[in-house]
């Protein structure tokens, strides 16, 4: 079977990692063009890149440390959210202890202390006592103790595609643009490049080109809009230096604006910055001034414009949109690369494996998965934004008009009882453990809501001393009793 990846970058390089290891018996052929430069800001994930890195997934041969010498990586444990209404709070990367079974004891007991979401989870505490889950800067991979990572896209980018080069013998890579393409009924059956080559034969084509690329403008696939959920459709980007290498934190900084918010992001020696805005509530000037007047250089600045939602079909014919190709929501909790991955996982392990002659007949089930875990995060994300600020349109607007019907659901169930897991749609998403954690932040959950709810419990079950000792204990343990390493410790040692 020959499958070509058309686009580079992350999520092209990703396609090709994981295709080229998991389904290695077929034709490869990745178009890039090197006349296409692009600039890393800074990005942050989730879990599941640590997951590809580590080799949770598959053991794709990477090495942790290479990959943090080669894409200016930090550590990231959590989001610090500023300004989201009247306190600020940490969303770990992780979840509680007890987030997956069916009381979530550990967020319970932190709400009704009054403590933050940052203390029911370990992540949240070694973020606060300024560790990392790592017991040996010198041994990186010996360890699995969870986290994520906060790095430059663009190296990112170049890191795999150099891994993959000096690994896999089954993929050809043609530096060239896409000048056309042959299609009927939807099918691909010829690539032109500008370069005079021609593809033909082409069975499937992972489409990496964005959402613009031209397999998006000659097959309607139809779109779905989020906008009225999500209206941000800008960004100021930006970096900043890090004068203070040693006192940076393992968490992304999320700022609330005016009309949106910012990231700070650390990525090596610097940090990578962006504020995004609607441009419905603000104009780029308006924004740029917003920065200025917090005291940023945004001197050496670019504007960027996104639209949220996805497609309807992101795999039509013989041709699956991944990444950008297949939407965006907006870049609040790293969904975009986590949203990538899954869908590899997904495509690799259960899609390219079947028949060729049979690969037509996975696009609904596939599309029913992809779409499903789009539309979960969307809910997620606009949770966010159900704060208690209204000091401006933008923020009256997301707080009063904007909500889901899911999150409106979910915050009914907030009156009553911090909700199950039962209660969320995960879809390899966002579950119970992200989804309490930001309900607890924002007190959509009230403190003598779940200390009714705990009491409640701890009547039938007679099981507070148990509940309550275990609580303290993981504080005690994750603050001081735990043998890792210090994030001032890797920062000096890395970027010093």
């Amino acid at each position: 079977m020959k499958i070509v990846i058309c686009g580079g970058g992350t999520s092209g390089w990703l396609s090709a990692l994981f295709l080229t290891y998991l389904s290695p018996n077929n034709e490869y052929i990745l178009i890039e063009s090197s006349s296409i430069g692009t600039i890393g800001v800074g990005e942050g994930s989730t879990g599941l890149l640590r997951d590809v890195i580590k080799g949770t997934i598959h053991d794709f041969g990477l090495k942790e440390h290479d990959f943090f010498l080669n894409t200016d990586a930090v550590p990231k444990l959590g989001i610090q959210f500023n300004n989201w209404g009247s306190k600020s709070y940490i969303s770990p990367i992780d979840g509680s202890p007890t987030a997956e079974f069916e009381i979530d004891y550990s967020s319970l007991v932190a709400i009704s202390r009054g403590d933050g979401p940052e203390f029911s989870s370990r992540q949240g505490i070694r973020a606060i006592a300024g560790h990392i889950p790592y017991t040996n800067l010198n041994e990186l991979w010996n360890n699995n103790l969870g986290g994520a990572y906060h790095f430059d896209g663009v190296k990112l980018g170049n890191y795999l595609k150099n891994h993959v080069m000096e690994t896999r013998d089954n993929i050809k890579v043609i530096d060239s643009e896409i000048e056309s393409i042959e299609s009927e009924s939807n099918i691909v059956s010829e690539i032109k490049l500008s370069n005079s080559e021609i593809i033909s034969d082409v069975d499937l084509v992972i489409d990496c080109l964005g959402l613009d690329s031209i397999f998006n403008k000659t097959i309607d696939k139809g779109w779905v809009d989020y906008s009225k959920h999500l209206p941000v459709d800008s960004a100021i980007v930006f970096r900043k230096p890090n004068e203070n290498v040693s006192e940076t934190r393992a968490l992304t900084d999320a700022i609330a604006m005016k009309n949106g918010w910012m990231f700070k992001i650390p990525v090596g020696n610097r940090y990578g910055c962006g504020y995004i805005y609607s441009s419905k509530f603000c104009s780029e000037d308006e924004a740029r001034k917003e920065l200025e007047d917090e005291g940023y250089d945004i001197t050496e600045s670019r504007k960027l414009s996104f639209k949220s939602g996805r497609l309807k079909e992101i795999w039509k014919g013989n041709v699956v949109a991944m990444g950008l190709s297949s939407g965006f929501l907006e870049p609040l909790q790293a969904t975009s690369l986590h949203t990538t991955i899954s869908h590899l996982k997904h495509l690799a392990k259960n899609v390219v494996a079947c028949d060729p002659k049979v690969l037509s007949t996975q696009a609904s089930g596939y599309n029913t998965f992809a779409n499903q875990h789009y539309d979960s995060f969307v809910d997620f994300i606009n949770l966010h934004y159900q704060c208690d600020r209204r000091d401006t349109d933008f923020w009256r607007y997301m707080t009063t008009k904007s909500k889901t019907k899911k999150v409106k659901e979910i915050i009914d169930t907030c009156k009553g009882r911090l909700p199950f897991r039962k209660d969320h749609t995960s879809f390899d998403g966002a579950a119970t453990d992200l989804w309490n954690a930001t309900l607890h932040g924002l007190d959509i959950i009230q403190k003598e809501v779940g200390k009714k709810q705990l009491e409640h419990y701890y009547a039938i079950f007679d099981n507070r001393e148990t509940i309550e000792s275990e609580y303290e204990h993981h504080i005690w343990y994750f603050t001081e009793n735990e043998n890792v390493e210090t994030m001032k410790n890797f920062m000096e040692k890395y970027y010093g």
